[in-house]
């Protein structure tokens, strides 16, 4: 099953997302793999801090992100809608 998504909106580094967001959107331009920090949801309530690495090219996470903390070290990513 695939979610529809009809935006991406750009995400600026040390910022919260929305909340309803369906997703993320990453793209790494680099042959580097690059690690990006985030604060997901929980199912019970509340967030966790995990870290993901992105390898070169584009990720769609369709998960729904809390905030991503720091810099994003190379890496774009938007929020989808």
């Amino acid at each position: 099953m695939y979610d529809k998504y009809s935006k991406a909106n750009p995400i600026t580094s040390n910022t919260q997302l929305p909340k309803g967001s369906k997703g993320l959107l990453v793209s790494n331009s680099s042959a580097t793999p690059t690690g990006l920090t985030m604060y997901l949801y929980q199912v019970s309530g509340g967030t966790f801090q995990t870290t993901l690495s992105f390898a070169g090219g584009t990720t769609v996470l369709p998960v729904e992100v809390h905030s991503i903390p720091g810099a994003f070290g190379g890496l774009t990513a938007f929020y989808l809608v």
